[in-house]
């Protein structure tokens, strides 16, 4: 066995270690009315919890990377995402940082009807929220105030 081929099986050990380490944690989902396009799945990372079909713990001071895999129906020229957290039956918007869809997440506009497309955003877990259950809705609007996606599940904000 040459040196080369330990050195080529050493880094593909390390790429793996290291692709398992940072891989997207599928999680359940409900779709809350997704209109302009099919929802395929929906990824958060760290969210362990997710392999045992459990809420996502969120921890203050921390961001969540999220991943949404979906087909629009329609073309779509241009995208905005908002995200609500409802606590106590009380809806409240999560503050984010682009709403611009198209921007720097992932997908650009214009999305065409029937192409697989999958958002890509961070979000801040603030530091000043309360340790609380809470329910993540997350919409995607086109240029129109359309909804084109709209997903919903529980999760747990600690620490």
């Amino acid at each position: 066995v040459s040196f080369n081929m330990v050195k080529l099986a050493i880094f593909f050990v390390f790429a793996l270690c290291a692709f398992k380490s940072i891989s997207c944690e599928r999680v359940e989902f409900g779709d809350c009315g997704s209109k302009l396009s099919t929802l395929k799945e929906v990824d958060i990372t760290p969210c362990p919890q997710a392999a045992e079909k459990k809420p996502c713990e969120l921890k203050r001071g921390t961001e969540e990377t999220i991943e949404v895999k979906f087909t629009p129906k329609e073309n779509i020229t241009a995208a905005t995402t908002k995200v609500y957290g409802t606590v106590a039956g009380i809806k409240v918007p999560f503050q984010i940082d682009n709403p611009n869809a198209c921007e720097d997440q992932g997908i650009t506009c214009p999305m065409i009807a029937g192409k697989d497309y999958t958002f890509k955003t961070v979000l801040p877990i603030k530091s000043i929220y309360p340790s609380v259950d809470v329910i993540v809705q997350w919409e995607m609007r086109d240029q129109d105030k359309n909804l084109v996606y709209c997903w919903i599940l529980t999760a747990h904000v600690s620490g």
